[in-house]
């Protein structure tokens, strides 16, 4: 059943890229989204219709971004960096990863460096750009150029000092959820640092970071249910690394206070794309199976909604992308759309069967 659907979906995004159904050529919505879902999901067909295509789309981000002058991580150089990184790690692309980015990279740095007042979030904020950072020095063929990787670990900890100034703004939104998206940037930072201190980079800072933050933590409560679960799976993954008993404490509390019968009631079932639909519910419900602790409270109902809400929505989804006379066209943009959905299942099909 996956791979049907991942057959389908690759026709569809095609169908959409080729009338030039994308907005931009950005990562939320335009084209760099939309060529990671053909580059996935085309991995095992090579198909050599979808990789010639793939591969124009690629020297058309590279034509149009030469007159961007925005680093944001959503519509600019992150998003685009992020995906052409990921495009090489992966062996999508040969060559030399800091040649192919040097550009780029001096793009986003200058962001940082000159721009004051930059806001948190994830699109155009400092969270996008530690996401590209991120995975920059991640990269193992990055970590061989000693000098740029050494550049790159500085460029990081002015990232993490700039965030942890700004940390009181963004925790104080803990409590005033209204909604679910997976961009939240509250579970997003701790994920994020997680794999910061993988790195080894900046430890210390963040590890301290981590305890000053432990007060907002603990006094603060998402209120909807999904948004209390996404919290706890992003501590889960923070305290693999920190062992704090505070925050395994509060993964306690949260999981106490999750109503997972209520989870369903939260996600609108019209919403289909990763972001605020049920997919992205469907990989936090999984990835709380993979990282909390098996006797903590709700666990062995975990599954059992996972599989609820795939069996209610999938049969939808498959009349949604299987639908002949549609009013409108589908959006096949990344953070809202099909290439989005398509790069989910590519990743972690496991979570959807």
């Amino acid at each position: 059943m996956i791979e049907t659907t991942k057959d389908r979906l690759l026709s569809l995004i095609m169908e959409g890229a080729r009338q030039n159904r994308q907005e931009g050529f950005g990562l939320f919505k335009g084209d760099m989204g939309v060529c990671l879902a053909l580059f996935v999901l085309n991995r095992e067909k090579k198909d050599p219709v979808v990789e010639d295509f793939a591969d124009n789309l690629i020297d058309r981000i590279y034509a149009r971004a030469a007159k961007e002058k925005k680093a944001f991580f959503d519509t600019g150089f992150a998003g685009i960096g992020w995906g052409i990184n990921y495009l090489m790690e992966d062996h999508y692309y040969e060559g030399d990863v800091d040649e192919v980015l040097k550009d780029i990279d001096a793009a986003v740095f200058k962001e940082i460096n000159t721009v004051s007042g930059i806001p948190a979030n994830v699109s155009n904020g400092l969270l996008g750009y530690l996401i590209y950072s991120v995975a920059r020095l991640g990269n193992p063929e990055h970590v061989r150029n000693t000098v740029l990787h050494e550049i790159d670990k500085d460029f990081l900890r002015g990232l993490i000092v700039r965030i942890d100034k700004i940390s009181p703004t963004i925790f104080s939104s803990i409590c005033k959820d209204e909604y679910f998206t997976l961009l939240w940037h509250v579970p997003l930072l701790l994920v994020l640092l997680r794999r910061t201190l993988d790195l080894d980079v900046f430890n210390d800072k963040i590890i301290n970071m981590v305890k000053t933050w432990l007060f907002y933590l603990e006094t603060n409560q998402p209120y909807l249910h999904i948004n209390k679960l996404y919290l706890a799976v992003s501590l889960a993954y923070l305290n693999e690394y920190l062992c704090f008993p505070e925050i395994k404490r509060r993964i306690e509390v949260l999981m106490f206070s999750v109503d997972l019968s209520k989870i369903e009631d939260e996600l609108d079932i019209r919403i289909m794309n990763i972001n605020d639909g049920w997919f992205g519910a469907v990989a936090i419900l999984k990835k709380a199976e993979d990282l909390l602790d098996m006797g903590i409270p709700q666990y062995e109902l975990l599954r059992e909604t996972r599989i609820n809400i795939l069996e209610k929505y999938g049969a939808l989804f498959d009349d949604y992308i299987n639908e002949t006379n549609r009013e409108k066209p589908l959006d096949i943009s990344f953070v809202h759309g099909l290439s989005g959905i398509g790069f989910l299942l590519f990743l972690w099909p496991e979570a959807f069967s």
